[in-house]
């Protein structure tokens, strides 16, 4: 599962402060967990289902993928050329898994193991599309250049337009990517099914 936030780029255009060249988003990446227990594996399975971080109004995620997207930079406008001075952007990136409270054994610590095995892969393709579009965003800031004004008004307005452009199709993807995952008989359904087997 994933979740995304963004702040607005027209804000921090208007007052941001300026970076050093590098190449590519500023990538954090973090791992936390949170604490399950339960004897079996479909006790395991509720718990995280009551335990797990919330994706949406009243439902929760076994694990999920978070990460902040946060814009650098300030449009500047030189010789009749608006750019973002300084722009970038930072990506921090937090993967949320569950962790049992005692030590499992037996066939239950393998399923288990086999099932965190598939939660992992499944968050791991969340987070290399959200590198990847943070990469984009950030080289997007970096190359745009627009002849304008010197309130830069209709170069912010098009470059916001590129960057929601980019959030929308990654957003898509990666909405896609959750659905084949989740859907019946999928491979999510399969790493439970593994898990909660006698």
């Amino acid at each position: 599962m994933l979740k995304s936030a963004a702040f607005a780029l027209s804000l921090l255009l208007a007052g941001g402060l300026a970076a050093p060249a590098h190449a590519g988003a500023r990538t954090s990446i973090k791992t936390a967990y949170y604490s399950i227990s339960g004897k079996t594996g479909m006790d395991l399975f509720r718990d995280m289902n009551r335990k797990g971080p919330r994706h949406a109004f009243m439902k929760k995620a076994m694990a999920q993928t978070q990460y902040r997207t946060t814009p650098r930079g300030k449009m500047a406008w030189s010789n009749g050329v608006c750019s973002v001075k300084g722009g970038g952007y930072t990506l921090d990136l937090t993967y949320v898994y569950p962790k049992p409270a005692t030590r499992l054994s037996g066939r239950l610590a393998a399923n288990w193991r086999a099932f965190m095995a598939d939660t992992y892969r499944h968050e791991k393709v969340h987070g290399r599309m959200a590198i990847e579009m943070a990469n984009k965003l950030d080289g997007t800031l970096r190359r745009f250049s627009m002849k304008d004004g010197r309130t830069c008004g209709r170069a912010l307005s098009r470059l916001t337009a590129q960057v929601n452009a980019i959030y929308a199709d990654y957003k898509a993807r990666q909405i896609a990517f959750d659905a084949a995952e989740h859907r019946q008989g999928g491979k999510v359904e399969k790493s439970v099914l593994l898990l909660v087997k006698e």
